[in-house]
């Protein structure tokens, strides 16, 4: 799924459950999670869906077959979560963290 939300963002998404709570721990910022239904029964999924609505995901319950049809992998074990593909950092913080290391700071901006 590579496609663009409102604010213009490019997105991504992730499948599996491995995946997806390892996107959690690194941090990624995910939008929407498309879970199957009867899914919340399961204690791994269940975490996820806890986590997600913790950060202010979407959580939408669908069928398997929404799932299948969506999956780009066909091992999607349940759970598929839309992601920000690109980290966005503010060049502000960027610069102050590499003065405090007592480094000067280069850009380079390419359009």
């Amino acid at each position: 799924m590579d496609n663009k939300n409102k604010s213009g963002e490019y997105l991504d998404q992730i499948e599996g459950r491995n995946p997806v709570s390892e996107a959690l721990r690194a941090g990624r910022s995910i939008n929407k999670i498309w879970i199957v239904k009867n899914g919340s029964k399961d204690s791994r999924l269940q975490d996820i869906i806890t986590e997600c609505k913790d950060k202010g995901a979407v959580i939408m319950q669908v069928e398997k077959e929404v799932l299948d049809r969506m999956s780009e992998s066909s091992n999607h074990q349940g759970i598929i979560a839309q992601v920000s593909a690109i980290k966005y950092v503010d060049p502000f913080v960027q610069i102050q963290k590499v003065k405090s290391e007592g480094r000067n700071p280069f850009i380079l901006i390419l359009d």
